[in-house]
């Protein structure tokens, strides 16, 4: 029960986080556009127009980490998805283990059957994908995260030019 109900608010969490980091993604370039309209094609001559051209690079700067922070967002995923399987068929092969009588072993949920030797065998390498899963999982969240507030900071800078 917990179980289901933490996963319900994870989701939700999730999908509201999307729908905002689309949200400002969208915000990002529109602000850009706005800008962008009013340049002057000659080289800027006044000190509000070099200040307009900086506003309009600075915005582009936070449209490029919105969409970078949309793609490690969605990296993340991917690299959580893969642990957690790893995981989970890990544990369904202790699991087989615990409770076989030791010579041949059934996955109920695909009908494949295997030795206890490739069992363990199995076990090894879920564990092994697991360990080298961690550092890239780690990586992309880090990376979303410093896309987050770089974005911020380029997106009030921008506006406060």
């Amino acid at each position: 029960m917990l179980h289901a109900r933490s996963d319900r608010i994870w989701d939700k969490w999730r999908e509201g986080s999307e729908k905002f980091d689309y949200f400002i993604a969208a915000l990002s370039s529109a602000l850009t556009a706005f800008v962008a309209q009013g340049l002057p094609l000659a080289r800027p001559t006044a000190g509000a127009t070099y200040l307009e051209v900086a506003a309009a690079i600075v915005l582009c700067g936070a449209v490029a980490l919105s969409l970078q922070r949309i793609r490690a967002n969605i990296v993340s995923l991917l690299a959580n998805h893969a642990s957690l399987y790893h995981n989970e068929a890990r544990g369904r092969l202790v699991a087989l283990l615990v409770k076989g009588d030791g010579t041949q072993l059934i996955n109920e949920s695909t009908g494949e059957l295997f030795s206890v030797l490739e069992a363990q065998a199995k076990i090894e390498s879920h564990s092994q994908a697991i360990a080298n899963l961690a550092p890239q999982c780690s990586l992309w969240k880090k990376r979303a995260e410093r896309a987050y507030t770089a974005r911020d900071v380029a997106l009030v800078l921008g506006l406060g030019l």
